[in-house]
């Protein structure tokens, strides 16, 4: 808060009032300068220091995302074996349940830092271009984690059929009817597959 104080000593005539008026105006001036001086500065420590968090939270969540890409093939990989083994079964041909694996990994990922900047306002200060890139990211990786719950709500369905018998005990009405479950998660994940891609294509972009 500037405070402006009255003259010490009594103002004769127009000469005195004016130079109290001038000096009193390069106090204020000098005072506000050195005021937004300050705040600009605080302002750039806030938007370096948000723009290095968001950055490394960025490049932990592209290392998780390129992670999980490795194992959803191998994932889709299993539940096509399931059907071809469900398939078998209810063609009643020879099959073998030993091998069947059903299996699926996702990990959090994490978006507290740009949360934490768009609540301060450090958002504010960024380059226009460089918060939208930052933008895009956290809104491509809000579909990647949509789609996996979407994924897990699949993958409980077929649990319910697992968790209480061993493949080689189901019937054949319980085979059917975990087929469309089984085709709901190999399509969920082939969608996170694609969403993977692009949600690492756009971490690269806001990393350039």
């Amino acid at each position: 808060m500037i405070d402006v104080h009255a003259p010490e000593h009594q103002i004769h005539g127009v000469r005195d009032f004016f130079l109290h008026l001038f000096t009193i105006t390069i106090g204020l001036l000098i005072a506000l300068g050195l005021e937004a001086g300050v705040e600009a500065v605080h302002h750039r420590h806030q938007r370096e220091q948000a723009e290095a968090t968001i950055r490394q939270e960025i490049k932990d969540n592209r290392a998780d995302v390129v992670k999980m890409q490795g194992t959803l093939q191998e994932e889709m990989e299993d539940l096509v074996n399931v059907l071809t083994f469900i398939d078998a079964r209810l063609a009643h041909q020879p099959t073998d349940a030993s091998k069947l694996r059903v299996q699926y990994s996702e990990g959090p990922l994490k978006d507290a830092a740009w949360r934490t900047a768009s609540a301060t306002g450090a958002v504010a200060y960024m380059d226009y271009g460089t918060a939208e890139k930052y933008a895009e990211c956290y809104k491509q990786q809000a579909e990647f984690e949509r789609l996996e719950d979407r994924a897990i709500e699949a993958y409980l369905d077929m649990e319910s059929f697992s968790a209480t018998k061993k493949p080689a005990q189901l019937s054949d009405e319980d085979l059917k009817a975990v087929q469309p479950f089984i085709r709901h998660a190999l399509a969920d994940l082939g969608g996170l597959r694609d969403v993977a891609r692009g949600t690492v294509d756009t971490y690269d972009e806001a990393l350039k």
